[in-house]
């Protein structure tokens, strides 16, 4: 616990903690980040589920990934700010926690994904991808809800 009451008294960390106007940018970039994120994952999800616009899947996801990692990075960065603000306490909340897994399960799952992507090259998704298109849609949409309580839970 100390290396993690540590984080918090790094200079540029008190700054954002006792900053309103620079908590409220990070947090912003955050869900910035998450925005483009989740945003490309759940659109190439519904085209491979055959929900949305299901012609051109794979073009859509060749398009959206690299959206996706841009917004992966930004939220992984934002992220680690907003949890140095407040480290003790994050360690401690179930949500957070929870996010965290579900976070590590939805890349897990991304990276099958793209696995089984690249040794397929079928014109239709299989069961396969359909699979983890399901998967991941209900996945991401937890970890959005997960986050948003991490605020409410003590």
């Amino acid at each position: 616990m100390f290396a993690l009451g540590w984080i918090e008294t790094i200079p540029f960390i008190v700054t954002i903690r006792t900053t309103p106007n620079i908590y409220a940018i990070v947090n912003a970039l955050h869900i910035l980040g998450l925005g483009l994120l989740i945003g490309s994952i759940l659109s190439a999800d519904l085209r491979v589920l055959g929900v949305w616009k299901p012609a051109g899947w794979r073009d859509a996801i060749i398009t959206g990934s690299p959206i996706a990692a841009t917004g992966l990075g930004i939220a992984i960065v934002t992220g680690l700010l907003l949890f140095a603000v407040r480290p003790i306490h994050y360690v401690g909340n179930f949500p957070f926690l929870l996010k965290l897994g579900l976070l590590t399960v939805g890349l897990i799952n991304v990276a099958i994904f793209h696995g089984w992507l690249r040794r397929k090259k079928s014109v239709q998704p299989g069961t396969i991808l359909r699979l983890s298109s399901t998967l991941s849609i209900a996945i991401w949409i937890a970890a959005v809800f997960s986050g948003r309580f991490i605020a409410y839970v003590y």
